[in-house]
């Protein structure tokens, strides 16, 4: 499992991706969003603010082995102006493969 952290700046609907070699289109990859805030030393303290934020549609591209490779998603920012919004993209495990 491996995890890739960074953060948006935005609000309303964003359609956004992610590029990292080990995602492609037989990964399972799961993403969280929050709200952030700076407190003290931690520039990426999540928590829940009054603005509703969630991530829909996640769709891993890429053929294996290709640097280009990632994950295509669309993040939701229901606020009238830009917040910050720390995503976390969570790689799974090599999927099970079903025999169709």
């Amino acid at each position: 499992m491996e995890t890739f952290r960074h953060v948006v700046r935005s609000h309303g609907r964003v359609r956004a991706n992610f590029n990292a070699p080990d995602i492609n289109e037989r990964s399972v990859v799961i993403i969280t969003a929050a709200e952030i805030t700076r407190i003290g030393d931690n520039p990426h303290h999540r928590f829940l603010g009054d603005a509703d934020v969630w991530v829909s549609n996640i769709a891993p591209h890429g053929p294996p082995s290709d640097p280009n490779n990632g994950v295509e998603y669309i993040l939701h920012i229901d606020w009238p102006e830009d917040i910050d919004v720390l995503v976390d993209i969570t790689l799974l495990d090599s999927p099970v493969v079903f025999d169709s």
